[in-house]
């Protein structure tokens, strides 16, 4: 794993208990809400079409603001993701819903899907996320994202070597990084997710050499040192990379 891990920091894609603890000392948060659909064969564009313009009337702006990605690789390439936030879950509870919102729902977005999958709902974690000063939120067109499965009792140590990551980050000012916390565990092995935005694929091709800038904030030697506590941290990660529908 350590040679994989090194690998993929070079090609430059390392760069949004039942319940983790808010790491915020008050009660304010960003959270999104996520949930996974898959469109009728032939009907991706339908669908595409219906549900950005359910989104521009239901869901344009503030906390219930939406989006739509697309996973293109890995073994759920093809499947939908519907985003609303950020927002709090106190602003679930005021959500477009019954009426006309589902109405519109129903009768123009559902007869193009298969099926549903999961809803899940991730915490933003600003203490160890990092966003460049031109960053852009919303402006992203490709998402590299890793799904990270902690090892039991480990978060605590996971939640310190990533500090020493944002750290590296802020110093290089390069890349954006943004960590979330899955807010109600299920042992799917999706505890933690790093998100990536990146401009385009292009982009990706970028690269960058994060273990020296991570060296020359925290001493010869952490970088490999921070590799090895990673692999007693992490059990497994999924990679997936998500494309924004425009």
């Amino acid at each position: 794993m350590k040679k994989l891990f090194a690998l993929l920091v070079c090609a430059g894609l390392f760069m949004p208990l039942a319940l983790f603890a808010q790491d915020e000392e008050d009660n304010s948060y960003q959270m999104v809400e996520l949930t996974y659909m898959n469109a009728k064969m032939g009907k991706s564009d339908a669908f595409e079409k219906a549900v950005k313009a359910h989104n521009e009337k239901y869901h344009k702006e503030g906390p219930h603001q939406s989006w739509l990605d697309v996973i293109v690789t890995g073994p759920h390439t093809g499947t939908y993701v519907w985003g609303m936030g950020p927002c709090m879950m106190s602003d679930l509870d005021n959500r477009p819903g019954k009426g006309a919102h589902d109405d519109d729902w129903k009768k123009n977005v559902e007869p193009h899907i298969e099926g549903y999958g999961m809803t899940e709902y991730w915490e933003f974690n600003d203490k160890l996320s990092f966003s460049t000063e031109d960053f852009e939120p919303g402006t992203s067109e490709v998402y590299a994202i890793w799904w990270l499965d902690i090892n039991r009792g480990e978060y605590y140590r996971f939640k310190r070597l990533m500090a020493d990551v944002q750290e590296a980050y802020a110093k290089a000012n390069e890349r954006t990084m943004h960590v979330y916390n899955n807010m109600f565990i299920n042992g799917g092995g999706r505890d933690v997710a790093l998100v990536w935005p990146r401009k385009n694929w292009t982009a990706m091709d970028e690269d960058w050499n994060l273990s020296k800038v991570f060296d020359e904030v925290h001493g010869e030697g952490s970088w490999d040192l921070m590799i090895e506590e990673w692999e007693e941290c992490v059990k497994e990660v999924k990679r997936e990379v998500w494309n924004s529908v425009k």
